[in-house]
């Protein structure tokens, strides 16, 4: 069987990157082509323009949040930090540039097993700003980590507060809210901070 060209695509390749083209020979992918100037178009007979479409092999992950991953392509990003003072140095640093004009803070890739008995409650979380709502995700995005202000932003700052979707807020020995959410808790975020992005300018980032 010839091999086959597919060119003039993005192509999704994981890790916010993307290729041209690719060719496939025996129903397998046997090159990936990061842009034009890598394929030699008289080596294939068979060759068909993608239309600039974007193309999601799920050989590489069919487990995608494509809207998702737009919306975290400006969050803080905290995966090799393992200290509370980078994280606060990091966060500090978003709040003084370009999330001035922000209305909120994010930061993303949090892993709690890097930190070794730091409790990232909303009176910890409330040293790095007690004016700026401030919304840290897990690394598996089953849990979030927030100040006082992000749950007075979420209007869930109340005494035995529980979440409407299920799972959990944490409660602290006053039965009001640590900061931490849990699993479908977390949608509470979800609900409030999506109303200030733009789908057209997501897709333009993801895309980019």
């Amino acid at each position: 069987m010839s091999k086959k060209l597919f060119y003039n695509g993005i192509v999704y390749l994981g890790n916010r990157e993307f290729g041209y083209g690719f060719e496939i020979e025996k129903n397998r992918f046997k090159k990936i082509f990061k842009n034009k100037k890598e394929i030699n178009f008289n080596d294939y007979k068979f060759k068909t323009n993608l239309e600039n479409k974007l193309v999601l092999p799920s050989l590489i992950d069919s487990h995608c949040h494509l809207l998702l991953q737009a919306r975290r392509s400006g969050n803080v990003d905290l995966t090799k930090v393992s200290d509370f003072d980078k994280v606060s140095e990091l966060i500090k640093l978003a709040i003084e540039s370009k999330y001035k004009n922000k209305k909120f803070i994010c930061a993303e890739n949090f892993e709690s097993n890097k930190f070794d008995k730091c409790a990232f409650d909303r009176f910890k979380l409330d040293k790095i700003s007690s004016k700026i709502p401030i919304f840290i995700f897990s690394k598996d995005l089953h849990s979030a980590f927030l100040n006082t202000k992000a749950l007075m932003f979420l209007g869930i700052f109340e005494k035995n507060i529980s979440s409407k979707y299920g799972q959990v807020i944490e409660l602290d020995e006053f039965n009001l809210p640590t900061g931490i959410l849990r699993e479908k808790a977390c949608q509470h975020i979800r609900d409030k901070i999506y109303d200030f992005y733009n789908i057209n300018d997501d897709y333009k980032i993801y895309l980019h």
